[in-house]
């Protein structure tokens, strides 16, 4: 979702009644809407450093678009690649390496290609 917020100042301690309804200001307007596949928008990261979600574009073209990643390689790589990785994940020798040498896992595409 992309909106403006609003530029007017609001008087947030104003009283309005049910008749005031269509008088009182939002703190934001002008929504757009964007709803894309998952694997059209994924990247190869985190979507934040303390979850498993899965990151996803930024930029708003790439959003709008659906140019990820994983676009040209279709949902089957992305669903491929994510279980891969979790497997990866999992093994205790992974695991070591990566807090050992202070990195995060990453995603398997060069084998699809």
């Amino acid at each position: 979702m992309i909106y403006t917020r609003q530029e007017m100042e609001i008087y947030e301690r104003n009283i309005y009644t049910i008749d005031d309804l269509e008088e009182i200001l939002s703190i934001v307007k002008d929504f757009e809407f964007i709803v894309q596949e998952k694997y059209r928008i994924a990247k190869d990261r985190p979507g934040s450093g303390n979850t498993k979600n899965i990151g996803s574009c930024v930029k708003i073209e790439e959003l709008k678009n659906g140019i990820g990643l994983f676009t040209e390689y279709g949902i089957k790589i992305f669903d491929s690649s994510f279980r891969m990785n979790e497997r990866l994940k999992k093994s205790l020798i992974f695991d070591d390496f990566l807090s050992k040498y202070d990195l995060e896992p990453i995603l398997f595409i060069k084998p699809f290609h």
